[in-house]
C-alpha cells in the first residue's frame, strides 16, 4: 500500500502545487498537510508513507525549498561537508518507530514544515531513504570521496558499489548536482 499513498500523494502534488507557490513564497507545509487529508479521504487501509522533497525553481535557482515526514532526509552536500537539513520523526534515534508519517490520523498544519535553504553552484541536494542514511553513516569518507566526483556516472557507478549487498533496507536516493 506504500506504493500506492505515494502514487496518489504525487498525482495530488502535481495537480494543486501551483495554488501554494507565489512569487516569494511557496507554503510547502500547507501542500504536503493537504496532501495528507487527501490521502486520508481516500479511505485505503495503510495509506501511509514516508517522504522527503525539494522544490526549485527558475526564479531563484540558488534557494530550495524542502519539506519532510518520516524518517526520509535532505542533505546539503559542498566540497568540505555534508549537512543534514531535515530532522527525522522518530521515538528515539536508534530505533525506526516513525511518529509521523503522510497518510496518518490526527496529524496538524504545524506537523508540517517547509523550509529554505539557500545553495552555492559548488553544492548538491541529497534527497535519501532511512536504508542509504543508514549505509552512508557507517561508511562516511568513501560516500563522501564518491559525492565529491565531479561527473554524474562515476557517482552513480560508485554509489552502487558501495550499496550493492550491503543493502538490508530500501536505499533509494536522488542526488542534484
Amino acid at each position: 500500500m506504500q506504493k500506492k499513498a505515494t502514487d496518489l500523494s504525487i498525482k495530488y502534488i502535481k495537480k494543486n502545487q501551483a495554488k501554494y507557490y507565489s512569487v516569494d513564497f511557496f507554503d510547502f507545509a500547507g501542500l504536503m498537510f493537504e496532501t495528507n487529508q487527501f490521502l486520508l479521504n481516500q479511505k485505503i487501509a495503510e495509506v501511509k508513507t514516508t517522504y522527503c522533497s525539494v522544490c526549485l525553481t527558475t526564479n531563484h535557482p540558488n534557494t530550495i525549498h524542502y519539506s519532510s515526514l518520516g524518517d526520509s532526509r535532505v542533505y546539503l552536500i559542498n566540497p568540505q561537508y555534508l549537512t543534514q537539513l531535515t530532522k527525522d520523526d522518530k521515538y528515539l534515534a536508534s530505533q525506526n518507530i516513525i511518529t509521523k508519517c503522510l497518510g496518518m490520523q490526527g496529524l496538524q498544519k504545524d506537523d508540517f514544515y517547509g523550509s529554505v535553504h539557500s545553495i552555492l553552484d559548488t553544492e548538491q541536494i541529497l534527497l535519501c531513504s532511512d536504508g542509504f542514511y543508514n549505509l552512508m553513516e557507517k561508511k562516511k569518507i568513501a560516500f563522501f570521496e564518491t559525492f565529491a566526483k565531479h561527473y554524474l556516472n562515476p557517482i552513480k557507478n560508485n554509489l552502487h558499489e558501495l550499496i550493492k549487498k550491503n543493502n538490508h533496507d530500501d536505499s533509494t536516493y536522488i542526488l542534484i548536482k
